[in-house]
């Protein structure tokens, strides 16, 4: 009899610790709920026992009470969370507050029933960077029971994932860090998932798959694979069958007006053939033979176009296409009619079209290489000189 009552005192005490950890745990992530969000809350909430205390919790006037109720109420499917959900809207009934998902007498039977809820899933991108086809992309999670996850980073389908990072998110922080992304890269615009995931996965396919970027981006990859199944084929076929029907042939002056715009105005294929080229068009510029100016241009556009011809392989031709495509479906989202279109027909003539010079997307982008690595080697030269001068002293 005496052992039975010691086993008895002891359980009771066990039960009022229990009790009493429980109250100050609650208490402590109620306290804090209104900088919290609905996911972070119940990432907190370990068992039905402080999800029924949560919900006893809850502050008057909490904005979110409807939404953590209901993910409380998703993870546990216990009863006794039902019966607190139940005595919540009845509570706030009485007080005069409808509250959508809680205002019915078997609002625990009408959770239980419920769908689980999906997380809802977002992508966006920024436009293309440069002709390796970087660009800004952020992908985001958001779940009644995980909470904020995002991922953000600079990819290229060609050269790989350059940077990427993933992880949870507080919900106050999001809101800056797009504002920031989209400053620095953007504008970003929402994109359809399947087109993100191709992107990315392509991505990955082409770097190192080591690295700390691929690596953030393979922990975000579950997210994804369960929802989203990325394109067989060539990835915006609509705007391609757009491009053959219309046969638009892009002439110099709108290739001129295409890439003047950000951030094509920034476009420069980098090619280790270019300084040879350079070379070769010193050669006949100062040669000692006296060439009229027609024959000298002629001499000039053959070297350019081999180099042409050298940089922008058929390989390297698709590959672009690829991107200018990308580039129309982003003006497209944008509403910039004349520039989708004007990016269409570069793309149709760089996937279909001859290359070297003839083509005005290739001739201005020569054009670029050119006068870059024209810039590089005078200042090169003026570098050399000035030290050769004494004109650059040491700190």
């Amino acid at each position: 009899m005496t052992t039975h009552r010691k086993r008895s005192g002891l359980r009771r005490k066990k039960s009022h610790e229990k009790q009493r950890e429980v109250s100050g745990h609650i208490s402590a992530i109620a306290s804090q709920m209104d900088a919290s969000d609905v996911g972070q809350i119940v990432e907190r909430v370990s068992d039905p026992d402080e999800a029924c205390a949560l919900i006893e919790a809850i502050p008057a006037g909490y904005a979110g009470t409807e939404a953590l109720v209901s993910a409380l109420a998703e993870k546990f499917c216990d009863k006794s969370v039902m019966k607190s959900a139940r005595r919540l809207a009845f509570k706030l009934k009485n007080a005069g507050i409808e509250v959508e998902t809680l205002n019915a007498a078997s609002v625990g039977d009408s959770l239980l029933k419920k769908e689980r809820f999906s997380d809802e899933l977002s992508a966006s991108m920024g436009p293309v960077m440069d002709i390796a086809g970087t660009r800004a992309v952020l992908f985001t999670s958001h779940s009644p029971v995980k909470g904020i996850h995002a991922g953000i980073g600079m990819v290229s389908p060609t050269e790989g994932i350059r940077e990427f990072v993933f992880g949870p998110l507080p919900k106050k922080l999001l809101g800056s860090m797009v504002q920031e992304v989209d400053s620095a890269a953007g504008p970003l615009v929402e994109v359809d998932l399947s087109l993100f995931f191709t992107i990315m996965e392509a991505a990955c396919t082409a770097g190192s798959q080591g690295t700390p970027s691929a690596l953030a981006y393979k922990e975000m990859r579950p997210f994804l694979l369960n929802r989203v199944q990325g394109y067989e084929g060539p990835i915006h076929a609509d705007l391609r069958d757009e491009s053959r029907q219309r046969k638009d042939i892009l002439t110099s002056s709108e290739a001129e007006e295409l890439f003047s715009n950000a951030p094509l105005n920034m476009w420069i294929p980098a090619d280790y053939a270019v300084a040879s080229y350079m070379d070769k068009l010193n050669e006949v510029r100062q040669s000692p033979l006296t060439l009229s100016n027609a024959l000298l241009r002629d001499r000039e556009r053959e070297i350019e176009d081999k180099l042409a011809l050298e940089i922008f392989t058929p390989d390297r031709r698709n590959s672009i296409a690829d991107i200018l495509y990308e580039t129309a479906y982003f003006h497209r989202k944008r509403g910039e009619d004349r520039l989708k279109r004007l990016a269409l027909s570069a793309a149709r003539e760089m996937d279909e079209g001859e290359g070297g010079m003839s083509n005005p997307a290739i001739r201005l982008l020569v054009s670029r290489v050119l006068e870059s690595n024209a810039d590089e080697t005078d200042a090169d030269m003026e570098l050399e000189e000035n030290t050769e001068s004494g004109l650059i002293l040491a700190p």
